[in-house]
């Protein structure tokens, strides 16, 4: 509210946010009741910073809303949240964003190296490496999602009729590369939204997912 009395927005190039969800699944986020938006999550950014972005672009007099830059998520190991589970959402929190450019501008990860050593310490255990900076899973799965999208661009969100599936398509088009995986999902009763999981939490499920390609060879590869 002060910045908008203040008409600060017209001296804004664009803002960031800190948009943590642990324990929940980076990609659904967690339920807000009351808010703009049912849930807090990458697709609601806009809806729960009230246009911001929009508001900067029409004050600046910009051809569209500048990205959103979130400057700090991460989740830290312990209790519900594996090491495994921290790896996986951090590589899915890193293609989500990849694969909403027109949202966001920059991710940065919180955090790089571990505080300390308590392992009741939540700052202690937010890093991808620990503090005596060996690998966390974190570490790997950060660098398998990061060079797999490097200099590509987003051609297209496929969608899937299970809505536990994500799956984001990368460029170019003749050697492109597709991003997939599927959330947790959350059992009615035991959660207070049905589309909520906690990170690790999924149950045992296959998911099909059928493929229309004409190449002849195609490289599997997952998050280790």
């Amino acid at each position: 509210g002060g910045i908008y009395k203040q008409n600060a927005v017209a001296f804004m190039d664009s803002f960031s946010i800190h948009p943590y969800v642990s324990p929940w699944a980076p990609e659904t986020g967690y339920a807000c009741p009351g808010a703009p938006a049912p849930l807090a999550c990458f697709d609601t950014a806009h809806k729960l910073t009230f246009g911001l972005a929009e508001r900067i672009a029409k004050e600046r007099g910009l051809p569209k809303p500048p990205g959103i830059w979130i400057t700090e998520q991460g989740w830290p190991v312990g209790g519900t949240i594996t090491l495994a589970g921290q790896a996986q959402a951090v590589a899915r929190a890193y293609l989500s964003v990849a694969a909403r450019p027109d949202t966001f501008a920059r991710y940065f990860l919180y955090d790089f190296v571990s505080d300390g050593t308590d392992p009741g310490e939540k700052e202690h255990n937010f890093g991808i490496l620990n503090h005596d900076l060996s690998p966390r899973p974190a570490y790997v799965a950060t660098a398998v999602a990061a060079r797999a999208v490097e200099g590509r661009s987003l051609l297209r969100r496929l969608p899937h009729p299970d809505a536990a599936v994500h799956a984001h398509l990368f460029g170019p088009e003749r050697e492109p590369i597709l991003a997939i995986w599927a959330t947790e999902v959350g059992r009615q009763g035991k959660l207070a939204d049905p589309r909520l999981g906690k990170v690790g939490s999924a149950m045992a499920k296959a998911v099909c997912v059928e493929l229309h390609t004409t190449a002849k060879v195609i490289q599997v590869t997952d998050w280790q």
